[in-house]
């Protein structure tokens, strides 16, 4: 899974929620995106989370 947050905020920690809950802190790349393998516990989280019908946000670190 992939979370895109543009080239602007390259190299930054952002914190991932799902509905107000904090899910994971992840850095985005230099390409703007972050990749989560699906299979780790953030991953899973955020999938379910997604399959729950939770609204994803992000927050600079």
């Amino acid at each position: 899974m992939t979370i895109y947050a543009g080239r602007k905020y390259a190299k930054t920690r952002v914190e991932i929620f799902a509905d107000e809950t904090y899910l994971f802190t992840t850095v985005i790349g230099r390409n703007g995106e972050s990749s989560i393998r699906i299979k780790t516990r953030q991953g899973s989280s955020l999938v379910d989370a997604l399959e729950a019908g939770a609204t994803i946000t992000a927050r600079i670190a």
